[in-house]
């Protein structure tokens, strides 16, 4: 269990890391990916997903003129992958 909760602060601490630093932010959404889908209850999610928003958030047609694009993409991958990791028992 110990090392298990170091590899999550690490993914923690590297999304933190890539949504200050500016990187693209495919980035930060694929390691926000990989802890939805390594951990149970990767709440964190929604708390980076929400600092994405507040980062990379344009006011553009793009997708409706909506906010908040990257919690609703984040809550449907997540739901997504607890039902699929349910159907696999894993």
């Amino acid at each position: 269990m110990g090392s298990n909760i170091k590899i999550r602060i690490i993914i923690d601490f590297l999304i933190i890391i890539f949504i200050a630093m500016a990187f693209p932010w495919w980035l930060s959404f694929g390691l926000v990916f990989l802890g939805i889908f390594l951990y149970r209850n990767f709440y964190e999610a929604f708390l980076f997903a929400f600092m994405m928003d507040s980062i990379y958030s344009t006011t553009r047609n793009l997708f409706f003129g909506k906010m908040f694009v990257y919690v609703l993409i984040v809550f449907v991958l997540f739901i997504f992958v607890r039902w699929f990791k349910e159907r696999l028992r894993v």
